[in-house]
């Protein structure tokens, strides 16, 4: 994973799970577009995907993500 360029490798990751999944990167950085567009090219093996999810899987998420704190009464 370390071939290709950190704006590349987020939308690769996307990409590489399911054939549906097409990520719509913005960004108001000519060079950023660049590196999204290199996304394309990222091919990542079923062992990189792995090694991700598992890495992904040991991060803590911090603060309220649920709809259910949105609507409770201030």
């Amino acid at each position: 994973m370390q071939k290709y360029n950190a704006g590349a490798v987020f939308p690769g990751i996307l990409m590489g799970q399911k054939p549906f999944i097409v990520p719509i990167p913005g960004t108001t950085n000519a060079q950023h577009v660049l590196e999204n567009i290199g996304a394309v090219s990222v091919k990542l093996s079923s062992d990189e995907l792995k090694e991700i999810r598992s890495s992904n899987s040991k991060i803590q998420l911090v603060g309220v993500r649920t709809l259910e704190f949105a609507l409770k009464d201030q």
